[in-house]
C-alpha cells in the first residue's frame, strides 16, 4: 500500500520538479515518455526520501549528484535505507551526464535488463 504524502513533502516534490538541475533536465529528456521501454517518474518519493528518477515497477532509483554531497554520511544512510526497502540505486555525477549522456543511458539500459 502506498504511503500518503504529507503536505510538506508534496510541496517539496512540486518545488524539485519545477527546479530541476541542468544535469537532471538532460537525463530526464532521455528517460521520459518510455523511451527506454520503462516508465520513469521524476522526483519520486521512496518513504521519507525523494529520488531524482524512479522506475517504480522495477524499483530502480537513479540519482544525479553535484560535485560533492553536502552531508556524505547522511547520504550513505539514506542510500542504505532506500536499498533496504528493495530499491536498486544508480548514481551518476552531473559531469558524467554533461560529458557523455549516451554512456549514462547505456548503463541505465544494462540495469533495466538485469
Amino acid at each position: 500500500m502506498a504511503r500518503r504524502l504529507d503536505p510538506a513533502q508534496r510541496e517539496q516534490l512540486r518545488y524539485l520538479r519545477a527546479n530541476m538541475t541542468r544535469a537532471e533536465k538532460e537525463l530526464w529528456y532521455r528517460l521520459n515518455r518510455n523511451q527506454l521501454g520503462v516508465h520513469f517518474r521524476r522526483q519520486h518519493p521512496v518513504d521519507i526520501y525523494i529520488v531524482d528518477f524512479a522506475a517504480v515497477r522495477l524499483r530502480l532509483a537513479i540519482e544525479v549528484d553535484g560535485p560533492t554531497p553536502i552531508y556524505p554520511i547522511q547520504e550513505i544512510l539514506r542510500e542504505r535505507e532506500i536499498s533496504d526497502r528493495g530499491w536498486r540505486i544508480l548514481r551518476f555525477w552531473n559531469e558524467e551526464v554533461f560529458v557523455d549522456v549516451d554512456a549514462v543511458v547505456e548503463r541505465i539500459k544494462r540495469q533495466l535488463q538485469s
